[in-house]
């Protein structure tokens, strides 16, 4: 019998039962009886590879869903990952590190394989912001390393808040924590929230911050490392097989050279409204497909 089934051996219950609660309570506190959210769940990362100077991309990608549809999702997530010993992470699974290391390649992709069905079959949507790094650094040399975050994370929460508009919903973000200071996530939200020009501020209304136990933000890591991976692989290996199943789901968003210049053009990072506002009056008014409508 494959590993994926067996005990090896099975982690305390707690686990399983404390992230179902904190994301239970964490969807449920501070509203009124009844009203009901779209939950995005956030990663955010740079690719450091084995040498940090070679970064290729950077990105935030996200997974979007009800409240009622996430919790159905955990409860099967967590059924799949029941043998593990620690909370599910991509990259230790397919390189077989961490919990994995005395794992079969065979087995750990099966564990992704139906990690991946889950996230197809529950009929959970996302995206993915992709940012060259290099195209980057050409058309904002004197912007630090940390820039091409705060533009994927804030292309990101714009995609939140305009497919809940398009649902006619309220979203709820979740961070991951420890990816980068939680001040920052704030900085980002209050920016775009104080934009008179931005039609969709009112969408997003709630931000938290939970670590990797959160099944939820287990699963957005997983699609968040497939589109870092498929970018890298591009031109020279086929594309991964959990990539080709996502696409019906997600959509893998990767900025160009043009789009870049476009918005330093319109004076970002300095004008908050370079991304989330787009004028009729602009020299240039077509927003890139897919951004966020």
């Amino acid at each position: 019998m494959s590993s994926v089934l067996q005990p090896n051996p099975a982690p305390p219950a707690i686990l399983r039962v404390e992230s179902r609660s904190r994301f239970a309570s964490g969807a449920r506190s501070g509203r009124c009886a009844g009203e009901r959210y779209l939950h995005a769940m956030i990663i955010s990362y740079f690719d450091d590879s084995s040498d940090p100077l070679r970064q290729e991309y950077f990105l935030a990608g996200g997974l979007l869903a009800g409240e009622d549809q996430w919790i159905e999702f955990e409860s099967d997530w967590n059924e799949a990952i029941k043998y593990l010993k620690a909370p599910f992470r991509s990259t230790d699974c397919e390189t077989q590190h961490g919990q994995f290391t005395d794992w079969g390649k065979p087995d750990c992709d099966a564990l992704m394989a139906q990690l991946v069905s889950l996230l197809v079959d529950h009929r959970i949507g996302g995206f993915a912001s992709v940012i060259p790094v290099p195209d980057f650094q050409a058309v904002f040399p004197q912007l630090d390393k940390v820039a091409p975050y705060l533009l994927a994370v804030e292309h990101t929460l714009l995609n939140v808040a305009y497919l809940a508009a398009k649902a006619d919903e309220q979203a709820h973000v979740w961070f991951e924590l420890g990816t980068a200071p939680e001040g920052d996530f704030m900085r980002i939200y209050r920016r775009l929230k104080n934009l008179a020009c931005w039609e969709h501020r009112e969408r997003i209304t709630n931000i938290s911050f939970a670590d990797k136990g959160m099944p939820q933000l287990q699963a957005a890591d997983l699609v968040a490392r497939e589109a870092l991976k498929h970018f890298q692989n591009r031109g020279i290996r086929p594309i991964r097989k959990p990539f080709d199943r996502l696409q019906s789901r997600v959509g893998f968003l990767l900025w160009n050279r043009e789009v870049l210049e476009h918005i330093q053009e319109r004076n970002w990072p300095d004008n908050p409204a370079a991304l989330a506002c787009w004028s009729e009056t602009d020299d240039n008014p077509a927003r890139p497909d897919g951004f966020y409508g």
